[in-house]
C-alpha cells in the first residue's frame, strides 16, 4: 500500500504494516505505538510530532526526510537505514538499534541515552565500529548517550 496523503493525527497504534509505502507526505502527529513496521519506506516524508514508543521496526527505510519531534523511546529496531535526512528532537531513549544506519544526517538534537547499538551476529570491534559511526552521523557524544 503506498501513501500519498494522510490527515493529521492518525493513529497507527497496535498496527501492523508490511511492504508499505510512504511517499512525499507531510505526516504531523501520527502514532505508531506499540505497531509492528517491517519492509516499509518513508520516502521524502516530513514527519513532525510523531510517536513511535514500543514500536517495532525491522527493515525499514528513511530516505530523504525531515524527523522533527519525533518519539522512538523504547522502540526496537532492526536493519533499519536512514539516509540524506534532517533530524531534529528525535527521542531514541531505551531503544534497541541492531544493525541500523545513519548516512548524510543534518542532526539537530538527537538523544540516544539508554540506548542500546548493536549489530547482531558482528563482533564487539564491529559492533563499536558501528555505534560510533552512528555517534558521528547523529552528532552524539558517546559519553551523553
Amino acid at each position: 500500500m503506498i501513501f500519498y496523503c494522510l490527515p493529521e493525527h492518525v493513529s497507527f497504534c497496535r498496527s501492523e504494516l508490511c511492504g508499505c509505502k510512504f511517499a512525499v507526505c507531510r505526516i504531523k502527529g501520527i502514532t505508531f505505538r506499540y505497531s509492528r513496521i517491517y519492509d516499509t519506506e518513508f520516502y521524502s516524508c516530513i514527519l513532525i510530532c510523531g510517536d513511535m514508543y514500543k514500536a517495532t521496526l525491522a527493515h525499514t527505510y528513511f530516505y530523504d526526510c525531515e524527523l522533527s519531534y519525533m518519539v522512538f523511546e523504547n522502540a526496537t529496531l532492526k536493519d533499519c537505514k536512514t539516509t540524506d535526512c534532517t533530524m531534529d528532537n528525535v527521542d531514541y531513549t531505551g531503544s534497541t538499534l541492531d544493525g541500523c544506519t545513519f548516512d548524510r544526517i543534518t542532526a539537530g538534537t538527537v538523544c540516544l541515552y539508554w540506548t542500546t547499538i548493536t549489530q547482531g551476529g558482528a563482533t564487539e570491534e564491529e559492533c563499536r565500529q558501528n555505534r560510533e559511526a552512528i555517534y558521528r552521523a547523529l552528532g552524539v557524544k558517546e559519553t551523553a548517550a
